[in-house]
């Protein structure tokens, strides 16, 4: 599966640790700007994910992307070692945004270990309370984002080892989102992700791909399913997101960094696509 060559390299340690439940794990509605990669150990699980609901064995690790919408419930006894991971980048394009992974996988005889070695090493980055409402919101994101970068050196080489390895395997078996053959569009669609803060106007974008402007639009909704400023403001939104959720920086300050130096229009442009003002999208990770 061809990706960018650092996006691997960009995954970092948020949350690891083993958690044992009885009828406790139910939880709905949660959407968190990091991804979950979860082994069980003992037991099973539901979630549900778009409607369709998904059994959580031992025998396999499941992974959720992040912004991926889902509730989960267990009867009985449930236990499963967590990883919670995010994407340390500023500009450039998400492995998440890149493709599209599955949800399961075989888990293998060593992952136990893996999973077992994380916790050792980062006792600090393990979660206090199970319920997402307490560690998914925006104070909890920013002091575990500064634990990590704040452990030493050996300790992060070794979780980006394994976290890399881990992910390796869901990108084996991953499909690209967009499956995009014209060299055109692929020379202006890494232009847009170089640097989001900086996007040139679908004039300039068009000369890149040597098409008028009008030809150029058909051609990269043909290729993508959406229009180049569709495209454009999605990639931004989404970046948005992830910083009104994992800092402090402020709302100002967010919008320039995604290319939207006229805030009001920023706004407009937030609620279109999250039907949420940046401040509520903020505040509702300020919940506890």
């Amino acid at each position: 599966m061809a990706i960018k060559n650092d996006s691997l390299g960009n995954l970092r340690l948020l949350n690891v640790g083993l958690s044992s439940h009885v009828n406790d794990w139910t939880y709905f509605n949660v959407e968190s700007p990091f991804s979950r990669l979860y082994l069980v150990v003992k037991g099973e699980a539901i979630v549900n994910i778009y409607g369709r609901d998904h059994r959580l064995l031992p025998g396999n690790i499941y992974l959720i992307p992040p912004f991926t919408s889902h509730s989960n419930r267990c009867t009985g006894s449930f236990s499963h070692y967590y990883l919670h991971v995010y994407e340390d980048i500023v500009s450039g394009e998400s492995i998440f945004e890149q493709l599209a992974f599955p949800f399961q996988l075989p888990s293998r005889h060593f992952d136990i270990t893996l999973f077992e070695t994380l916790c050792e090493h980062n006792e600090q980055m393990k979660l206090k309370s199970k319920d997402p409402k307490v560690y998914d919101n925006n104070s909890s994101l920013i002091k575990y984002m500064r634990r990590n970068r704040e452990r030493p050196l050996a300790d992060k080489l070794e979780s980006s080892g394994i976290i890399s390895f881990l992910m390796s395997r869901f990108v084996r078996e991953a499909i690209p989102r967009f499956n995009i053959h014209d060299p055109r569009i692929t020379k202006v669609l890494r232009i847009i992700n170089n640097d989001l803060s900086a996007t040139p106007s679908i004039e300039a974008l068009a000369a890149e791909a040597c098409l008028c402007t009008d030809h150029f639009i058909r051609l990269f909704r043909e290729k993508t399913g959406m229009t180049p400023l569709h495209y454009i403001n999605q990639k931004k939104i989404m970046k948005a997101q992830f910083f009104l959720a994992t800092s402090d920086m402020s709302i100002k300050e967010i919008a320039r960094i995604t290319g939207y130096n006229d805030v009001p229009y920023f706004y407009r442009v937030f609620r279109r696509f999250t039907l949420q003002s940046p401040l509520q999208y903020r505040e509702s990770f300020n919940k506890i």
